[in-house]
């Protein structure tokens, strides 16, 4: 892959090792249509490797007009003028808490343990969240 390339040129230049890219991410990357060519592929590869903070470079590092940000299950109406995680901010704590671990276990391809890791909690406290929410969605049917 030529992003491969790329993040291997960059990582020498500014001597910041990285440990790889998660399948979310190149899936993401293989999706997105690429207007802008081979410079916005290296672009975009740059800011993974800057903006990384835990050696795997995921959809967090990506930018937002590669990885679109929505809400819990999808929902578009998340989506908002603002960056990063603002469209967020006036929610109740329970869907900011919500939309997080979703998105934990989005990044973590479904595996409990890595996503717990990932949000700094116990795998039991994730999976009684998760019951939680399993619970309210036979509520709502």
């Amino acid at each position: 892959l030529l992003t491969d390339h790329f993040l291997k040129e960059l990582s020498s230049q500014y001597h910041k090792p990285y440990d790889g890219v998660s399948r979310a991410a190149r899936r993401a990357l293989m999706s997105y249509d690429w207007p802008g060519n081979i410079r916005q592929l290296k672009n975009a590869a740059e800011r993974m490797l800057v903006l990384d903070t835990d050696g795997i470079l995921d959809l967090d590092d990506l930018p937002e007009e590669i990885v679109p940000v929505s809400g819990p299950d999808g929902d578009s109406s998340y989506t908002s003028d603002r960056s990063g995680a603002d469209f967020l901010i006036g929610r109740p704590f329970s869907e900011v808490e919500r939309y997080y671990i979703e998105r934990a276990l989005d990044l973590a391809d479904g595996k409990r343990e890595e996503a717990a890791k990932m949000l700094g909690i116990g795998e039991r406290t994730l999976y009684r969240k998760l019951k939680e929410y399993q619970k309210q969605r036979e509520e709502q049917v």
